[in-house]
C-alpha cells in the first residue's frame, strides 16, 4: 500500500488490493442481471443518459461474489484506519459505515462537481426525501478496473485531478471540502465500489458499526503533501 495526500485531506493509496481481470469479467455481467438503483434522485432522460449507473443490489449476487465485495470493504477499511492516523481527530466522529454499491460510467457519463452530503427535496423544495447523507463524514472510493480513457476524478476547488490504478482507493471528506467529480469516459466502461463512513442515528442506514477504529490514538499534526 501506497499512501499520497493529495491535498486537502484527499489521501489515494495505491496497490491496495489485486484485481483478477478475468474474475471482474464475469462480475460485471452479474451486476448487469440487478436492478439499477436511482439513489432517489430524479432526472431528466438527457440526464439520466449521462448519469452512471449505480448497483446497490449487491446482496443478491451470488456467494462467490459477496466475498469478493467483502474483501473490497476490508481493503477500503485498512486504508481508513490509516487514514485516520494522518487525522486522528476523524476517530471521534466515525461511529459505522454504509453498505456500498458499484457505480459504472459507459462512454459519454460523468458527474458534475457535488459533495456526498446533499439531500434530496421533494417537489416542494423542503421536505427531504433521505437525510443520510447529511451524516457522511468520509467518502471512499476503491477502483475495480482502468482499463478506459477519461473519467478522472477532479476536485475543482483545488485543481487537484487523479485517475487511480485498479485497485487503489481514494478517501476524502464528504463535505464541500471533498467537492469532486467525474470526467467524461471517452472510451471503454470504468466501474468503482463506493461506501460512505459517517455518525450519528443510524436506523435508517444499512450500516456496520466501527469500535476498532476508536481504538486508533494519535495526536493531529500537520499532513504535508505528497507520499505519507
Amino acid at each position: 500500500m501506497i499512501a499520497t495526500h493529495l491535498g486537502n485531506a484527499i489521501v489515494r493509496y495505491d496497490d491496495v488490493l489485486t484485481i483478477d481481470k478475468n474474475y471482474m469479467s464475469g462480475l460485471y455481467g452479474r451486476l448487469n442481471q440487478l436492478n439499477v438503483g436511482d439513489h432517489q434522485y430524479t432526472f431528466s432522460e438527457i440526464e439520466a443518459s449521462k448519469a452512471p449507473q449505480r448497483f446497490v443490489e449487491l446482496h443478491k449476487l451470488p456467494t462467490e461474489d459477496q466475498q469478493f465485495i467483502k474483501n473490497v470493504n476490508d481493503a477500503i477499511h485498512s486504508c481508513v484506519k490509516e487514514y485516520l492516523k494522518l487525522f486522528p481527530v476523524l476517530t471521534q466522529t466515525l461511529r459505522w459505515f454504509t453498505q456500498g454499491y458499484i457505480i459504472k460510467y459507459e462512454n459519454g457519463q460523468s458527474i458534475g462537481p457535488h459533495s456526498d452530503t446533499n439531500i434530496a427535496y421533494a417537489e416542494d423544495g423542503v421536505t427531504p426525501i433521505n437525510t443520510a447523507p447529511i451524516q457522511n463524514i468520509l467518502t471512499c472510493g476503491l477502483m475495480l478496473n482502468d482499463d478506459y480513457e477519461g473519467g478522472e476524478v477532479y476536485y475543482r476547488p483545488w485543481s487537484i485531478t487523479t485517475k487511480p490504478s485498479a485497485g487503489s482507493v481514494l478517501i476524502y471528506p464528504s463535505s464541500f471540502v471533498g467537492c469532486h467529480e467525474v470526467h467524461p469516459v471517452t472510451s471503454g466502461v470504468r466501474y468503482a465500489y463506493l461506501m460512505w463512513y459517517g455518525h450519528g442515528p443510524a436506523d435508517h442506514v444499512k450500516h456496520d458499526l466501527v469500535p476498532d477504529i476508536r481504538a486508533i490514538q494519535a495526536n493531529q499534526g500537520f499532513v504535508p503533501v505528497g507520499r505519507v
